[in-house]
């Protein structure tokens, strides 16, 4: 997969949706993965650091908010199961966004954006926070939803009142960042880098 550039829950929202996705990996026999946000995914072989690829510290936001909008299934297998994010024009998640878009068209330019792989850099942005990767129909995907529901860990699938996710009512904020090289299963993934965001 690449290199990806992560916006990670702070800990009170982590440790609930880490749980929740540890919980659904067992049941279903799927991978267990750590609760984030991808902001950018870069591809294989890119060399990186967090200069490389950030705006310097002092322009980065002292904290990202990030809110709920829905949980709904994906069509990809990366997106089996995931929380839908809202992301208003002239927001924090948009303006640090186009900012790092900025920073890495040299590298998105390698890309080929003619296979596959190549143009999953250049599509647009759809912010969203993973519950379950899977390759599976889309009617087992609508099950997972469903027993969410059921047993209480999504409340208000539809954002109104805000959306709730095993506790975390409405959204989080993000202060951190992670750079990870995202290549093999997910448990062979690894955090090269964390960026506070303030200090």
């Amino acid at each position: 997969m690449g290199i990806a550039i992560w916006l990670v829950p702070p800990e009170g929202a982590f440790k609930p949706l880490e749980a929740l996705i540890s919980e659904i990996a067992a049941k279903q026999s799927s991978p267990v993965f750590q609760p984030h946000i991808t902001l950018l995914s870069l591809p294989s072989g890119s060399r990186i650091s967090s200069d490389s690829i950030l705006p310097r510290k002092a322009d980065l936001p002292e904290t990202v908010p990030i809110t709920f909008n829905k949980v709904c299934a994906g069509r990809s297998y990366f997106q089996s199961v995931l929380v839908e994010l809202k992301l208003n024009a002239g927001s924090t998640l948009e303006e640090l966004y186009n900012a790092v878009l900025g920073l890495d068209e040299g590298l998105l330019a390698g890309a080929n954006t003619q296979s596959e792989e190549g143009s999953r850099y250049l599509r647009p942005y759809y912010p969203h926070l993973s519950l379950f990767y899977g390759d599976v129909p889309m009617e087992a995907r609508e099950a997972i939803i469903k027993d969410l529901i059921e047993e209480g860990q999504v409340e208000s699938v539809d954002g109104y009142p805000p959306l709730t996710i095993v506790g975390v009512e409405g959204g989080f904020l993000v202060v951190e960042l992670w750079i990870v090289k995202c290549d093999g299963p997910t448990k062979d993934w690894q955090v090269l880098e964390k960026i506070k965001l303030s200090d």
